[in-house]
């Protein structure tokens, strides 16, 4: 794959500073691999099934968050994010920055993995579910992070006052929430379950697209992905500011990382405009992640798609494979 960069970031917590945040929620990940899915070709489609089996690339795609709790895979932690100081070009920043666990090293690598004929097919069902993951990752804007405020877990907000969250898991989960609370609403026959393909539809009814429209957002490359979420810090953030130092100035930021809460004397309210762009934004993000997940497994699997030779494995020895390869 050409220019295979990739950025984002970060592990975030809901109130506190230990919890972990589980990127947009399997809802919405799940939502971006129906997407991908539905937009393979047959033979992409074919390798795809072949490695996973039974299971399908939407259910693949929340695995990374739900195998956390296992600590044979602690050294993945970092993969769901990146970090790039607000003002410095993305280029130099991953020349300087090459950390070989984090959200861009890990996607070049387990991509090389997939494309690699003679990979075992154990170690590829695990690449696969990464690498749709990261994709999904990537698309969630404060997954690419100011290296200040842990992807905006130390920033704290009100979307449905008085209750105070971070700021990531508002994105992550919380305004996810919201749209689908909002979505059942207006069904005029309610449904029990919502499921992922039904977000997926409503977020490809609410973003139609043509097939030259999918064609351009799928061709556009990683660091596209990347530059697209730092261009859209000047509104995830509610404040707006622009350059580094004003980052540093937020009063509802905790900064210190101490374990301090900030309470709502300080805490931003999300206006309902700011909730309705965000939502916006959010269904974008998805819709793209899932067309440039298509797009990608399409080129990789096209011609030379191989799900890799059926080989008895530990599973350390298939966690080292994933780590060195």
């Amino acid at each position: 794959m050409k220019n295979f960069r990739t950025s984002f970031i970060i592990v975030a917590a809901l109130i506190g500073y230990s919890q972990v945040s589980l990127a947009w929620g399997a809802l919405a990940h799940q939502a971006i691999g129906e997407i991908a899915a539905r937009n393979l070709t047959p033979a992409a489609m074919q390798t795809v099934t072949n490695i996973l089996g039974a299971d399908n690339l939407a259910i693949a795609s929340s695995w990374a968050d739900q195998v956390r709790d296992d600590h044979d895979f602690d050294s993945f932690q970092n993969a769901h994010f990146y970090e790039i100081k607000t003002g410095m070009n993305l280029d130099d920043n991953l020349k300087l920055n090459r950390n070989p666990a984090d959200a861009v090293s890990t996607l070049e690598r387990v991509y090389f993995l997939l494309k690699d004929r003679n990979v075992p097919r154990s170690v590829k069902m695990i690449a696969l579910r990464y690498f749709i993951h990261i994709i999904g990752d990537l698309h969630q804007p404060f997954h690419v992070g100011n290296t200040l405020d842990k992807g905006a877990t130390l920033c704290f907000a009100m979307l449905r006052p008085p209750q105070i969250q971070n700021l990531h898991s508002i994105w992550d989960g919380g305004l996810v929430d919201l749209d689908i609370s909002n979505l059942k609403q207006k069904m005029a026959v309610p449904k029990s379950f919502y499921s992922y393909a039904d977000y997926a539809n409503e977020i490809i009814n609410s973003t139609p697209l043509s097939t030259p429209d999918k064609m351009r957002i799928g061709n556009g490359t990683y660091k596209d992905w990347i530059n697209e979420s730092i261009a859209l810090r000047s509104f995830i953030y509610p404040d707006q500011v622009k350059t580094f130092e004003q980052e540093k100035a937020r009063t509802y930021c905790n900064l210190t990382n101490a374990p301090v809460f900030i309470g709502p004397d300080k805490a931003v309210t999300l206006t309902p405009e700011y909730q309705t762009k965000a939502i916006q934004i959010i269904h974008q993000r998805i819709l793209a992640a899932g067309l440039r997940a298509a797009w990608t497994l399409n080129q990789l699997f096209e011609k030379e798609g191989s799900a890799g030779p059926n080989k008895e494995m530990t599973k350390q020895q298939i966690l080292a494979f994933l780590k060195t390869k």
